[in-house]
C-alpha cells in the first residue's frame, strides 16, 4: 500500500504536463550511551519533496517521510523481544515508517489582490521565536526524538490568509477539523506518567510505580475537537508585531482517572498500590504576542502566551478494603498561566556566531504548580567556521532550573539550587566536503535533579555521528 501512494503522486505529477521540481535528503545517524555502549538512535531517516508551480497563482507541494530502524522491533512487544513467528517477517527485523508528510496547495489573489488560501496537511508557523517559541501551538508536536526539541507534524488544515496592499499589516485565519495529538518517545512518555499523577496521589501512602493498566482517551473525530486560530501582524517603527489567538484540544494529555487497592489502606507504612489510570485531553486556548527587531548589531525577539482552560479535574477511587467507592477530586489545570520567550542572535563575522535565549515554560509543561509547573530555560550557542564554512565548530549549553524565581526567594540560595537544575553541554564538529554532503560528530552530556526537565536526562550521555545528504 505504501508503495502505491509514492507511486501514485509520482505519475500524477508526471502527467500533470506542468514543471516538476523534486528534491530530497537521507541521513544516517548513530548514538551512543557512553555508560554502556547500547544505542539510543541507530537509524536512517529521509524525506522526499515534491513542489509544482502551475501558474502564476497556484503552488502545491507534497512530501513523504521515511525512517528505518536498524535493529529488530518486536510487532507484539514493541520493543527488542519478538516472538519466534516474526523472525520471518522484514517488519520486525528490519522496521521501516512511512508517512505523509506535507500535502497542500497554495493560491494566491484568490478573490481580490492580497488574498491567499492554503489547503491541505501543511506545517503552519506560528511566531517568531527560534525554536523555543510557545505561541506554535498549530501543530502538534513529534517528540519521537527527545533530543529534537520543538519539533512538529503537518496538520490537515485551511489557512485564509490577507494582506492589505502595499501595508505589512496582515490578516489569517486557520481551521483545522481535528486537533491532532503529539507523538511521544517512551522516554518522555515514562516522565510524563510520573509527573502527571504525582498530584493526585499526594496525601495517600502511595506507590505509583508499575500499574497495573494504563488508558489513553484521544479526542473523538468530531467538529468541535478542531481548532480556530486567528493573527494579525504589522509593523510599528521597523518593529515587526503580531497578536494571535487559537482554541485546540491540548496536545498533551493530563491523568483523567486514577484507581487504588485500599486494601492495605488503613495499615501504614504499607503503600496503597495504583491499579489503574487513565489520560485524557483537553481544551485550552491561548492568547499570544510575539515581536521582532533588527538593531543592526543584532537580531532580537520576543514572544508570550497566555493560557487558560476550564477547570481539569482527576477523579481518584479506592477499590478494595474498608474505603471501598471512596472518590476523590483533584484540580489539575484551572489557573492562567504564562509562557515566554526573549532571544537574540549575532553574526560576528571572521567565522564567529552566537545564540542566545531564555524560556519561561517547556513543550511538554503547562500550570504554576505541581510537577508539570511551568521551569526556566537559559540557551546558549556559540559556533565557528572556518575553511569558507565548511568545517564548523559548535559549543551549546542549556541550563535548566525550577525556577529561577523560587531560586533568589529561598533561604539558602545556593542549596535551592542545587537541588533543582538541570545542565546540557553539547560539544560538536562539521565538515562539508560539498554543498550536498554533511558529516558531524557530537558529545552531550546530561547532569542535574529529578526536579527538572533536564535533570531527568541525567545518564543520557551520549556520543553521536550523522552523515546528511541532499539532492
Amino acid at each position: 500500500m505504501k508503495k502505491n501512494i509514492f507511486a501514485l503522486i509520482v505519475l500524477l505529477c508526471a502527467v500533470s504536463g506542468f514543471a516538476l521540481d523534486f528534491d530530497g535528503e537521507f541521513a544516517t545517524e548513530t548514538r551512543v550511551d557512553l555508560t554502556d555502549k547500547s544505542y539510543f538512535f541507530n537509524q536512517e531517516n529521509g524525506k522526499l519533496t515534491f513542489e509544482q508551480q502551475v501558474d502564476d497563482n497556484l503552488f502545491a507541494r507534497a512530501s513523504m517521510k521515511f525512517r528505518y530502524f536498524n535493529s529488530p522491533m518486536g510487532l507484539q512487544s514493541g520493543g527488542s523481544l519478538l516472538t519466534p513467528s516474526e523472525l520471518s517477517i522484514l517488519s520486525s527485523i528490519g522496521p521501516v515508517e512511512i508517512s505523509l508528510d506535507e500535502a497542500f496547495f497554495t493560491f494566491t489573489d484568490l478573490i481580490l489582490p492580497g488574498l491567499d488560501i492554503s489547503v491541505g496537511k501543511q506545517r503552519i508557523p506560528w511566531g517568531t521565536a527560534d525554536v523555543l517559541n510557545p505561541t506554535d501551538v498549530l501543530n502538534p508536536l513529534d517528540l519521537s526524538d527527545p533530543f529534537d526539541f520543538g519539533k512538529k507534524t503537518p496538520s490537515i488544515s485551511m489557512t485564509l490568509s490577507y494582506t492589505i496592499p502595499e501595508t505589512d499589516v496582515y490578516f489569517l485565519v486557520v481551521a483545522e477539523p481535528f486537533s491532532q495529538i503529539a507523538r511521544l518517545n517512551p522516554m518522555i512518555t515514562a516522565q510524563m506518567e510520573a509527573a502527571m499523577i504525582q498530584a493526585p496521589i499526594t496525601g495517600f501512602n502511595d506507590d505509583p510505580a508499575n500499574p497495573v493498566m494504563k488508558t489513553v482517551l484521544t479526542p473523538a473525530a468530531e467538529l468541535e475537537n478542531g481548532l480556530v486560530a486567528v493573527k494579525t501582524g504589522f509593523q510599528v517603527a521597523d518593529f515587526d508585531l503580531s497578536v494571535s489567538y487559537a482554541t485546540r484540544i491540548s496536545d498533551m494529555p493530563l491523568v483523567s482517572n486514577i484507581t487504588f487497592d485500599g486494601t492495605d489502606i488503613l495499615t501504614p507504612p504499607d503503600p496503597v498500590p495504583i491499579t489503574d489510570y487513565s489520560l485524557s485531553y483537553f481544551r485550552e486556548h491561548m492568547i499570544g504576542a510575539d515581536v521582532v527587531k533588527d538593531w543592526g548589531i543584532f537580531l532580537m525577539w520576543a514572544e508570550v502566551a497566555l493560557f487558560f482552560q476550564q477547570e481539569q479535574m482527576a477523579t481518584t477511587t479506592i477499590v478494595g478494603g474498608p474505603l471501598a467507592g471512596t472518590t476523590t477530586s483533584t484540580a489539575l489545570a484551572s489557573d492562567l498561566y504564562v509562557k515566554y520567550t526573549v532571544g537574540m542572535d549575532k553574526d560576528f563575522g571572521g567565522g564567529f556566531y552566537m545564540n542566545f535565549q531564555y524560556a519561561h515554560g517547556f513543550f511538554t509543561e503547562r500550570g504554576n504548580e505541581g510537577a508539570g509547573r511551568l521551569q526556566d530555560y537559559i540557551l546558549l550557542r556559540l559556533q565557528y567556521d572556518t575553511l569558507e564554512e565548511k568545517l564548523t565548530f559548535g559549543l551549546t549549553g542549556l541550563l535548566n532550573v525550577n525556577t529561577i524565581a523560587d531560586t533568589f526567594t529561598a533561604s539558602d540560595i545556593g542549596e535551592y539550587f542545587t537541588d533543582n537544575f538541570g545542565f546540557m553541554t553539547g560539544l560538536d564538529v562539521e565538515y562539508k566536503p560539498s554543498l550536498s554532503l554533511t558529516l558531524k560528530v557530537g558529545i552531550m552530556f546530561f547532569e542535574g535533579e529529578d526536579s527538572t526537565h533536564i535533570g531527568k536526562m541525567d545518564g543520557y550521555d551520549m556520543f553521536y555521528f550523522k552523515a546528511e545528504f541532499k539532492f
